[in-house]
This record gives C-alpha cells, structure tokens and sequence, in this order.
C-alpha cells in the first residue's frame, strides 16, 4: 500500500460508515499495512453498526503477524469489560501469535475478568498464547494465581486450577509434566 493509498484509506474510514465502510475494511483484509491497524481498531470505538465490529473482528482474528498481532493485543488489554473485549479475546488466541512477553497482562486480564466468559476467553488465550516463558517466570506465574485464586471470584476457580496447571507444565517442561 502507497502513501496516497493509505491517505485513502484513513480518510475512508473516517467518512464512510455501514456497506461502504466495510467496503474499505475488505481492502485492508487483502492488501492493508499493519502500521494502519490502530487506526481500523479505533473504528469500533466510534461506529456501533455490527456490520462493521463483525467484520474488524472477522479480519483481526487471522492477523499472522505478530507486530499487529501485539497491537491488537495492547488495544485489547485497554478495553473495559463487555462483549467487545470478549470477541476480540477470541481473536486474538485465533491470531496463533505468541503472546508470551504479554504473560503478566495475561495473568492481570484473568483476575480482573468480571464475567466467566471474559475468564474463560482469557484463560484460552493464556493456554494457546503464552508458551514461550522460561521455567522460573512460568513457576512464578503459578504461584501468582496459586496466591490469588483463594481471593478471586469462586466461580472462576476452575479457570484459575487450569491457569495454575499450565504455568506448573511449563515450570516442569513438558515432556517432565
């Protein structure tokens, strides 16, 4: 994408809105710079029509990259509570990016989830995400939630055991578990 491609496309984003604005998000799917994600992200913040969350959520879920994919991952960690963080949860373990160097916001996002759903999106994007921690930081993330789970919500206990059971796998290593 050019320059005067990308002045097109910010400026599309900001002036279009229902089909011809998912028009503009289609292009980014096939030929958009990640250095624009912030900016498509910004666009479910300010458009409530669900053409366009559906089809900026459909579109993140199959970034590959993991510069974007880490973009995606700080707009996330930034959102309060509700649907639109519960689907971008789920995009961002669809990414199959390594969130590894994210593992404490990770960990942060799963106590302060206020709903079981959230608790469980994190939690899966904890198992699929975040594999790439050294043996002491992962026993240190066990004893974290070890620590916290007795005064979280107890209805998430069964997402803190499975929490807890990962970071031990990978205290232990895997092939030791």
């Amino acid at each position: 994408m050019n320059d005067s491609e990308k002045k097109k496309f910010l400026t599309d984003l900001s002036n279009k809105s229902g089909s011809d604005l998912v028009q503009t998000l289609e292009f980014f799917r096939t030929d958009g710079d990640a250095e624009l994600l912030p900016s498509v992200l910004d666009v479910l913040l300010r458009n409530p029509e669900q053409v366009v969350s559906d089809t900026i959520i459909d579109i993140v879920s199959y970034l590959k990259d993991d510069t974007a994919a880490g973009v995606l991952f700080d707009f996330v960690y930034g959102l309060a509570e509700g649907k639109l963080k519960k689907d971008l949860l789920v995009s961002l373990w669809q990414t199959g990016c390594d969130f590894s160097n994210n593992a404490g916001r990770v960990v942060e996002m799963l106590f302060a989830a206020d709903d079981f759903e959230t608790a469980f999106e994190v939690l899966t994007l904890l198992e699929n995400s975040v594999e790439n921690v050294g043996q002491d930081v992962a026993y240190d993330f066990f004893n974290r939630i070890k620590g916290l789970e007795m005064m979280s919500n107890p209805d998430f206990f069964g997402i803190y055991s499975a929490a807890k059971e990962h970071f031990l796998m990978l205290a232990k290593g895997r092939e030791d578990y």
